[in-house]
């Protein structure tokens, strides 16, 4: 029915094509828009109440000239859409927990994304917490953080590249000259980790199962190999400088 003055219960709603039919549950409208300029609860833009009290009872649907579902809310509240959703003044959800978070799947509703607190958003998987952002930007995980997918994942971080030709982490300092240093393998030997200046490409510091090597400017200062040989690329020299012990030669 139509009420546009507030009162009366005047007949069904003429609908061209359409069909309002009964009969309703005792109590209960089948349809009803009523006068929305009214500030009781009561003033209703359009109510809709039917269906079973269950997931399988459909309380609302629509559909598209092609018979198409575009969108359900079933009988225990839940609202199903058909097609992509459109949002003017974004989505408003609420906190969600770890064992069930806000944004979930409807096959895994325990895997998702909340609110841990305030400007504080995680992420859970299997129910339990596996990352938080903070609000400063910080980023906990609780589990190891794997880069490359054959990673050891016995490791806090796991990072697996070919070292040859990306460096496995860069490190820039906002001071001084605001030089980068990175981590590689470099060389014929790829057994061995160097720390690298970025911008020249030059090896500083090597360390390998058979060779520990120091570099200056590119060149290379010391030496140590697996018979335990120690090569210096300059000259040994200082007044309190003593080798009491040394394991090769110089």
């Amino acid at each position: 029915y139509v009420d546009g003055s507030g009162g009366g219960t005047g007949p069904f709603l003429p609908l061209s094509g359409g069909i309002v039919s009964g009969p309703a549950a005792t109590g209960a409208a089948l349809v009803t828009i009523e006068n929305t300029s009214g500030s009781t609860a009561t003033s209703y833009g359009l109510l809709v109440i039917g269906g079973g009290n269950s997931g399988s009872g459909k309380t609302f649907e629509v559909r598209d000239d092609s018979g198409n579902t575009d969108f359900i809310i079933t009988g225990d509240g839940y609202s199903q859409f058909y097609g992509v959703v459109e949002t003017s003044s974004g989505v408003r959800n609420a906190n969600g927990t770890e064992a069930f978070p806000s944004y979930t799947f409807a096959s895994d509703i325990d895997l998702g994304m909340y609110r841990t607190g305030a400007n504080s958003l995680g992420f859970s998987t299997g129910g339990d917490n596996r990352l938080t952002i903070n609000s400063s930007g910080n980023a906990t995980f609780t589990g190891n953080v794997i880069i490359g997918a054959t990673a050891d994942t016995t490791a806090r971080l796991n990072i697996v590249a070919n070292g040859e030709t990306t460096y496995f982490a860069r490190f820039k300092s906002t001071q001084g000259t605001g030089a980068t240093y990175g981590l590689k393998t470099n060389g014929t030997n790829s057994e061995v980790l160097a720390i690298m200046n970025v911008s020249s490409g030059n090896r500083m510091l090597a360390i390998g199962e058979n060779e520990f090597a120091v570099n200056i400017a590119g060149v290379n200062k010391l030496l140590l190999n697996s018979a335990g040989n120690a090569t210096f690329g300059g000259t040994v020299s200082g007044t309190t400088a003593t080798f009491t012990t040394f394991f090769g030669d110089l």
